[in-house]
């Protein structure tokens, strides 16, 4: 059988994108030009235009700790985020080092610590829950170099506070990554404790609050004596011109993103209100732009795949639960990403329809 195409579906509900493609925002694309020129290897526009926004966007959390505005020296741009952890791994570990993450998080953390050559030693969560505990006795006992903390966690959605993070630094000698790919969408980021912690790095992408997923822009925010650090191991003009020009016309105005912010937060509510009403499900509280659902039966999840398919909603599956499989945490599980009230609305009328 012929595997369709991701192009092929009509909800793309897998990956965790904005539906709106800033594309069609009024952009000036005549500043979309030099094809023929490499692009600035130090990107000191964008970096200057991220810090704005940054810093624009830190001021509606709660900090909760004293910090000066982020400044472009504190940043290194990759492609995509994923970029940028791998050259953490290779600034700050040696062949046959260890690594660390919650189990179940981000799958890219083992892929990326085997291609340096390390290990990756994953601590079970509790009931989706991150034991701050159990990975610091992890990191005493294996002397990871570094701990990958994605927060919100991917695929559980569960929001890690600024005070287990600074309990994880203070407790350990490990290098501590915070991964917010998703921070946006929740109320609390690890920017405040930067100033008090060098060992603390913090990973952003435009892919996911900003709609940006086909630029590949991902970036990482320490303290500039990290960056000088680790500025040796970026690859030059790691980001295309292309790229750099578009988002800089996108993040002239990013009403956009704060209008599609709002709309998943209302809409992440109103979710979670509707599927607790659903019998043979989970739902899982979730500070992200996704939800992670849980199937009671086996049979159930095979049905509301088959569902799925037939009504072209594409969604991120996890190994059904088999005899080979029955210890993992993620058996009978999907995650759904949150856009629309009309996406969702369609969505969890094939969720009743199958679980009637």
């Amino acid at each position: 059988m012929e595997k369709q195409s991701r192009s092929d579906y009509s909800f793309l509900l897998d990956a965790n994108e904005m539906n709106f493609d800033p594309s069609t925002l009024t952009l000036d694309w005549t500043k979309i030009k030099a094809f023929n020129r490499y692009p600035d290897t130090d990107s000191l526009k964008l970096k200057s235009a991220i810090c704005k926004e940054l810093n624009r966007k830190n001021a509606n959390y709660d900090l909760s700790y004293q910090y000066k505005q982020i400044s472009p020296e504190q940043l290194i741009l990759g492609t995509g985020s994923d970029e940028i952890l791998k050259l953490i791994l290779e600034g700050l570990t040696d062949k046959g080092n260890v690594t660390i993450s919650p189990d179940p998080s981000f799958s890219e953390y083992e892929k990326l610590t085997g291609l340096v050559q390390g290990e990756l030693v994953k601590v079970p969560c509790v009931d989706f829950k991150v034991d701050i505990d159990a990975l610091i006795k992890a990191q005493n006992k294996f002397d990871a170099r570094v701990i990958f903390l994605a927060n919100p966690n991917n695929p559980t959605g569960e929001l890690i506070s600024k005070q287990a993070i600074e309990t994880l630094l203070l407790q350990t000698d490990a290098w501590v990554v915070v991964d917010e790919a998703y921070a946006e969408f929740s109320e609390e980021t690890a920017i405040g404790l930067l100033e008090k912690y060098e060992r603390l790095l913090i990973t952003r992408t435009l892919s996911k609050a900003y709609g940006l997923a086909s630029l590949r822009i991902g970036y990482l925010i320490a303290n500039e004596s990290v960056i000088q650090k680790l500025s040796p191991f970026k690859m030059t003009y790691n980001i295309t011109g292309v790229s750099e020009l578009i988002t800089l016309e996108v993040l002239k105005n990013t009403s956009y993103s704060d209008d599609y912010i709002a709309g998943v937060k209302k809409l992440r509510k109103n979710a979670m209100t509707m599927l607790s009403q659903i019998k043979g499900i989970i739902a899982y509280p979730s500070e992200a732009n996704f939800i992670l659902l849980q199937l009671s039966t086996d049979e159930n999840y095979r049905l509301l795949k088959a569902a799925f398919e037939k009504s072209g909603i594409k969604v991120r599956y996890f190994k059904n639960a088999s005899a080979r499989f029955e210890d993992n945490m993620l058996s009978r599980c999907i995650r759904i990403t949150l856009t629309t009230e009309d996406e969702f609305m369609f969505v969890s009328n094939v969720l009743k329809e199958v679980l009637k």
